[in-house]
């Protein structure tokens, strides 16, 4: 069988293979990989995915380098450590790991094994030094909320100091028989500790006249451990759809960076829409994609999408570009050259190691792609705070001087 499918490392004067067909797979001698997820990779250059092999039927795992050799984490229907008894389920979602090498992982636990049922079939492991460890599960109390449980746990997000945040269900004992459900996101120290309640479902929704939190969406964290997530409100008595809303926790402290309704700063007649995409790095810097529609709507506007700073000073969203923008894409400062703005593409998430890419990098600058109504599309760059100017990058990565229209 060819090989089709594989996860190679580029450095500067190499490109060495990871994994393919054609390589032994640790842990699962005789058998072959046939599918991975998207690796992910740390300041020291280790990798980590989850794989697939030919071992039907057990054929998941996670396997991770380090020092250029590829070792495997855990399989499939292995024992899983900190139950008593359960195995592992199919593994689907990416591991997260950090610069030291450190890694926690999200899996399921096979229902029936060790006593597993629905109720605590999924949890999130610790894997360091070579050894592996659960961190916590389904179905575990909640050390800071009385006669909660978690519920279904999602993926983590995981620091270099081994901070890690989650966004768990929670299922709470109201008495009689009664359980009630909520969700809430938290934030915990692998080495242990109680876990941190930054906000659940119920709680009054910050920055808002006391309006009630309904949920919270899975954040993305920084260096330090700061918090960037979206959240849903309760729109009752609203006369407009105001029920998403987007904010950073940084030092205890949970601040509003926009909300949908809001109106949009630098764009007349518009307001917020929902909130397409956003991207934190290590000095808490932020930008965020927006929808735009009309405050009348009897009165259309030009613009779809606009993508923005967090003036964290000002308290304020400032207009980076937005569609049906005219925009000079001259490189020579005495020649004009005006397109229109047809299509913004930016890539949220994190500058944490393993992030998959973010258009914000630590030094604060923003990249993104512009497509214009004529067909013609080009790469992007602004400084935070972005100044009267975006920077274009050519084929050749040089960097030319664009001035920005309103």
């Amino acid at each position: 069988m060819p090989t089709r499918y594989g996860i190679w490392i580029a450095t500067e004067n190499d490109v060495a293979p990871v994994a393919h067909a054609a390589l032994p797979v640790p842990g699962v001698p005789a058998r072959e990989f046939i599918s991975y997820g998207r690796p992910v990779i740390n300041s020291a250059g280790d990798t980590a995915f989850f794989g697939r092999t030919d071992n039907v039927p057990f054929d998941t795992g996670i396997w991770a380098t380090s020092a250029g050799e590829l070792r495997m984490v855990v399989l499939e229907n292995e024992s899983a450590p900190g139950t008593l008894g359960a195995v592992f389920d199919e593994f689907r979602t990416n591991p997260v790991l950090n610069s030291n090498g450190d890694m926690v992982f999200w899996a399921e636990l096979k229902d029936h094994t060790g006593g597993v049922t629905n109720l605590d079939d999924s949890g999130i492991w610790l894997h360091s030094g070579g050894t592996t460890r659960l961190l916590m599960r389904e179905g575990d109390s909640v050390p800071i909320l009385k006669n909660a449980a978690y519920g279904v746990v999602n993926a983590p997000t995981f620091n270099d100091s081994g901070t890690m945040a989650y966004l768990a269900q929670l299922r709470i004992d109201a008495g009689n028989g009664t359980t009630e459900y909520s969700n809430g996101l938290f934030r915990s120290h692998t080495q242990g500790g109680d876990p941190e309640l930054i906000l659940r479902g119920g709680d009054t929704a910050p920055g808002t006249n006391g309006e009630t939190l309904l949920t919270v969406s899975s954040p993305i964290m920084n260096s330090s451990g700061n918090l960037l997530f979206e959240g849903r409100i309760d729109n009752t008595g609203q006369t407009s759809d105001r029920s998403r809303a987007l904010w950073f926790e940084q030092n205890g402290e949970i601040g509003l960076v926009g909300r949908k309704g809001d109106t949009a700063p630098g764009v007349p007649g518009a307001i917020l829409g929902n909130f397409e995409d956003y991207a934190l790095n290590a000095s808490g810097d932020i930008a965020v994609m927006t929808r735009l529609t009309s405050a009348d709507p009897n009165n259309p506007i030009d613009s779809r999408y606009a993508l923005w700073y967090y003036n964290g000073l000002a308290d304020s969203l400032e207009l980076i570009v937005r569609t049906g923008q005219q925009f000079d894409v001259n490189p020579d400062p005495l020649v004009e050259e005006l397109k229109v703005i047809s299509l913004i593409t930016f890539q949220g998430g994190s500058t944490l190691n393993g992030s998959e890419g973010a258009g914000l990098n630590d030094s604060g600058l923003i990249a993104f792609d512009l497509q214009f109504d004529d067909g013609s599309n080009g790469i992007y760059m602004t400084q935070i705070p972005a100044p009267s100017s975006v920077f274009a990058m050519g084929i050749a990565g040089t960097c030319l001087l664009r001035r920005r229209r309103a």
